[in-house]
């Protein structure tokens, strides 16, 4: 188990993936094709499970409780908390993560079972019936 990693320093790694902190690895040589994020296989990071036993939409934002600051954990979950100090939506955890967002949903909903994370109220409306956002849209769109 790891404590909480102080402000200043990154959260600790899996540590057969010693070139996430910056150090060198034991891992395949130069050369070899070896993304940090496919070190570990999704279904080992979940545990099998593929779907979340809290409800989250990609928008929903999450933070850190007071019993989350205590929390020793490890791995994704210490990343997780340490990267949620400040309300983030589930998506950009994701992407902080370099995971999909089927396991990143897996892993925050364990982390809010817990109750060391919460999901704020997202400020989602629904956009379909509001033709000023329906044009910056497509004018977004265009412009790609």
């Amino acid at each position: 188990m790891v404590t909480d990693p102080p402000d200043d320093e990154e959260p600790l790694a899996r540590p057969y993936l010693a070139h996430d902190l910056g150090r060198p690895s034991s891992g395949p040589p130069d050369g070899a094709d070896s993304a940090p994020e496919h070190d570990v296989r999704p279904y080992l990071v979940t545990a099998g499970r593929t779907a979340s036993v809290t409800p989250l939409a990609l928008e929903a934002l999450v933070r850190i409780t007071s019993r989350g600051r205590d929390a020793q954990v490890a791995y994704e979950a210490a990343e997780i908390l340490h990267f949620c100090r400040r309300p983030q939506s589930v998506a950009e955890v994701s992407a902080h993560l370099g995971r999909p967002v089927a396991v990143t949903r897996v892993l925050v909903g364990d982390l809010v079972a817990a109750n060391l994370l919460t999901i704020e109220a997202s400020a989602t409306r629904d956009v379909a019936d509001d033709p000023a956002f329906i044009e910056r849209l497509m004018l977004g769109v265009a412009g790609l």
